[in-house]
């Protein structure tokens, strides 16, 4: 017996078959040269790459019901795209326009291209056709030691041709019907060759540009159609970034796409038709093409930063218009796309420019400009002069315009093209023009300044990363000591508060500022306005691992100048700790202050409340970034801060009494053993009773590397230091510093001395910088060091005599403070400049401290006195709430 669908399955095998037909015509009328070169066998110099067709057939029902043909009739139509635009224009599920007709692509010619199982490295560009032979430990251009696991395989398809078939009436092209669905697709180009591939190549010859170039003379180019673009897709490590990988999911035997519906699809024809099993599926194809040309890469001066892409296009479309300038004619078959290749036992990674001939082959353009160093930089050239003699740089309002940068990028990338910042790039490659030399390989350009130049950007970007319903983070260019800097301006609005800071990049510290040692800072961030007590000036160091972890020693000591001068406060961040802020990831560095590992944590909470610091009591989970917009955001704190580091120092180290004899002996020991002999005389001159201790934290997660050591003199005991004296080494030897898990360790050991250095006798120093005896000059000597003792209190009668001349609404202060026991300061102080000249006056000052208190009308100096590292007060505020005063020990007998 004859089912239910019957009918319907006989007219849908007689439409499909009246489809093939119109195209076995269609292929009988196709001309033999035209098949050759669609096929690739002889050359075709409108698609250079072999095109892809389209067959639209288009069914519609006949009129005349009594004829004894089928009922439907069909026609086709064919087209034909460039294997450049057809990677997304004819990809599965694509809408494709064209004579009056909008059609779905539903179906993919299996039979002239077989999906291939591919292994791509998920670290750069590297692929290869998978195979049963065994797999390489690791991959062969990079090393990644991803390369041989099972997700590094995925099947790819070279698609030639493609169906769709829709119905008259509906892929008709109506007036209500006329606008465009676009689709959006996840594509890469992946770029791969050889290095004995490579001719020439050319660098300029200076730490202080990363920029070089080399002919290579055949390069293969695979842009792969990941799919859809669909952000909730399962993402895919490939060649260093991740992407949303959706795939394209179609029917093995017939090529039917399948959509998405529950019923799986096939062609009337397929052999796997009655069958509802998704085996016969390939799931998750992605679409690619490719082809070999000649090609130039360019190392740039950019980072790899999202901050970055403005540099990088306006780049671009000054190249551009330097090859036209120099082929003085149609420079069409000249492309760029972006590669990236990995920094060996890095994170970080290089970034070029590929400049390619879309030609297969190549045409000799590219191979002209590189029979020296001097074309390509004519070309850079040519460029620089057409943008600087533009006229538009007479409009204030214009920043590019048609006539030179703006005719080689598309509408979508206008926003990130600037002449001024292709002029500035430009600029910086051919001052350098006299340095360029030949090379072996791009590879060993150093790329320090790239990636310091970057994270400067990225910790830019991390401060503005801190807006939120409570802040408001403002980042504004400014001149700062007479060069290019930022103002940076917080606002809390519950706490109705507002500071602002001058941020000057690289800033040098020595000798003439106080500093032991001469340093250059990344940043300087010093005071410009605050309500509340203006902060002493921070240095701030941004550090990269690769560069930083031949010299930890040398950093740790310019930092410990600078903390133990008095006037600056020094702060370090990490790649780790500005890129995790911004992604607003967890903190990866070793917490040597969690409370849950440290001797004394289990106390740390209850002493916290006791001193009044509850509001303390999370920050041992908070990074250095938190820390700092923290201090930065309430200056006043910074006495409590010093009183919290106190808290902590004493918590992270396990104390004994000094009556242990056998132990106290090997503490010794290890302290000749770990710590400058300088510095084990200042622990030895502490006199008894006192109790004296160590830790060396570590667990599974990272190496025990770091090591504590502590002394505290007791109550009762004369002629010594009242505070905890601190050591920290760090053991950074060869053995230590090349292995990827003292990384967090190193982070961890920096974000401790950023709360440390608050502790007047703490000394963070490292095996390597011991060895080479760079501490030596930082650290006083006993007799100097052990007389440091608070100044004696002032009398009744001193007391008496500034209430005199103090502002009468200070008179309360004055009692509070010589009941205290407090030393007495000086009233209507003068502060004066290495010229002897008065630069600014505060009404109450304790100079021995560098503290200020200003009245309202002395405001305006507090940048003047932070310059100089004071810490200052606003009277007003001091007289609201003394003990931001109060908290610093360092004022009382």
């Amino acid at each position: 017996a004859k089912g239910q669908d019957y009918k319907k399955i006989i007219s849908d095998h007689n439409q499909e078959k009246e489809g093939l037909l119109e195209i076995l015509k269609n292929i009988k009328k196709q001309k033999t040269f035209n098949f050759f070169t669609d096929e690739g066998l002889i050359p075709n110099y409108a698609f250079p790459e072999s095109g892809v067709t389209l067959r639209s057939i288009i069914y519609r029902k006949k009129t005349d019901a009594a004829a004894k043909r089928p009922k439907y009739q069909t026609f086709t139509q064919q087209y034909q795209r460039a294997a450049v635009s057809a990677i997304y224009e004819l990809a599965p599920g694509s809408t494709f326009y064209a004579g009056g007709r909008k059609v779905k692509v539903d179906q993919v010619a299996m039979s002239l291209s077989e999906p291939r199982v591919w292994r791509l490295c998920d670290k750069c560009s590297y692929a290869e056709l998978a195979s049963a032979d065994p797999v390489a430990g690791t991959c062969p251009r990079c090393g990644s030691d991803a390369w041989p696991d099972v997700g590094r395989k995925h099947t790819m398809l070279r698609i030639s041709q493609v169906f769709a078939t829709s119905s008259d009436d509906r892929s008709r092209i109506t007036d209500d019907s006329d606008e465009r669905e676009p689709s959006f697709f996840n594509k890469r180009m992946l770029v791969d060759f050889e290095d004995s591939a490579i001719t020439r190549a050319y660098c300029i010859d200076t730490p202080e540009v990363a920029f070089g170039f080399d002919f290579i003379r055949s390069a293969s180019f695979r842009e792969v159609n990941f799919g859809e673009d669909d952000p909730q897709a399962d993402p895919l490590q490939i060649a260093g970034r991740s992407v949303p990988a959706k795939g394209f999911v179609v029917c093995k035997k017939c090529g039917k796409v399948q959509t998405g519906s529950n019923s799986i699809q096939h062609s009337w024809t397929c052999t796997a038709r009655d069958q509802d099993s998704d085996a016969n599926l390939v799931d998750c194809i992605h679409l690619f093409r490719e082809f070999s040309t000649e090609a130039i890469r360019i190392l740039l001066p950019v980072g790899t930063f999202s901050g970055s892409e403005r540099k990088l296009q306006s780049f671009i479309a000054a190249l551009h218009l330097g090859l036209k300038t120099f082929f003085k004619g149609s420079i069409d078959h000249l492309q760029t796309t972006q590669h990236e290749e990995p920094e060996p036992e890095s994170d970080h990674r290089r970034k070029y420019l590929i400049v390619y001939d879309t030609v297969p082959g190549g045409t000799g353009y590219l191979k002209q400009l590189m029979t020296s160093e001097k074309p390509l930089m004519k070309v850079l050239r040519g460029a620089f002069d057409v943008l600087a003699s533009c006229a538009c740089q007479n409009d204030p309002a214009k920043d590019g315009c048609y006539k030179c940068l703006f005719a080689y990028r598309t509408s979508f990338r206008m926003a990130e093209t600037s002449r001024k910042i292709a002029l500035e790039l430009l600029g910086r490659i051919l001052e350098q023009e006299d340095k360029i030399r030949a090379t072996d390989s791009l590879r060993k350009i150093p790329i320090d300044a790239v990636l310091d130049s970057e994270l400067e950007a990225l910790f830019l970007e991390a401060l503005k990363s801190f807006n939120s319903e409570d802040m408001t983070v403002g980042l504004a260019k400014e001149l700062v000591n007479n060069k290019p800097g930022y103002l940076l301006s917080l606002k809390h609005h519950k706490q109705g508060s507002e500071q602002l800071y001058y941020i000057e990049p690289q800033a040098r510290l020595g000798p003439d500022d106080g500093v032991g040692m001469n340093s250059k800072a990344d940043f300087l961030v010093r005071s410009a306005y605050s309500r509340e007590a203006a902060l002493t000036p921070v240095a701030l160091f941004l550090d990269g691992y690769e560069y930083h972890k031949a010299h930890i020693g040398r950093d740790m000591a310019q930092r410990m100048a600078i903390a133990k001068s008095g006037r600056f406060l020094t702060w370090s961040l990490t790649w780790p700790d500005v890129e995790r802020t911004i992604k607003k990831k967890p903190r990866d560095c070793a917490n040597f202050m969690d409370p849950s590992s440290t001797p004394g944590g289990s106390k740390l909470e209850a002493i916290l409340t006791s001193q009044k610091l509850d509001a303390f009591k999370r920050h041992h989970a908070f990074s250095s970034m938190e820390w700092l917009i923290g201090l930065l955001m309430n200056p006043q704190e910074l006495p409590r801060w010093k009183n919290y580091a106190q808290m902590v120092g004493l918590t992270c180290i396990a104390f004994n009494g000094h009556d242990k004899t056998a132990e106290l002996e090997q503490w010794r020991r290890e302290l000749r053993e770990y710590l400058p002999a300088s510095l084990v005389r200042l622990f030895e001159r502490v006199k008894e009773p006192f109790v004296w201790g160590s830790h060396c934290p570590g667990n599974d997660s990272f190496p025990r590397s770091v090591r504590l050591y502590g002394v505290r003199q007791q109550k009762g005991a004369g002629n010594s230091i009242p505070e905890l004296l601190l050591a920290c080494v760090l053991d950074d030897k060869e053995e230590n510093v090349s292995k990827k898990d003292f990384i967090p360790v190193w982070n961890g050991y920096l974000r401790l001395h950023n709360l440390l250095q608050f502790l007047p006798y703490s000394f963070f120093i490292t095996s390597s910088g011991t060895a080479s005896h760079l501490y030596e000059a930082l650290i006083p000597d006993e007799e100097s060091f052990l007389d440091e003792r608070p100044a004696a209190a002032g009398s009744a009668d001193e007391w008496m005599e500034l209430k005199k001349v103090v502002d009468p609404s200070c008179m309360g202060l004055m009692d509070a403070w010589a009941a205290a026991g407090w030393t007495v300061p000086e009233v209507g102080y003068e502060l004066v400049d290495e010229k002897g000249c008065v630069v600014a006056t505060a009404e109450i000052a304790w100079e021995s401290e560098k503290v200020a208190i200003l009245r309202e009308d002395e405001l305006e100096f507090t940048e003047v006195f932070a310059r100089f590292g004071w810490s200052v007060f606003p009277l007003p505020r001091v007289l609201k709430d003394p003990a931001i005063v109060a908290m610093n020990q360092d004022r009382r007998a």
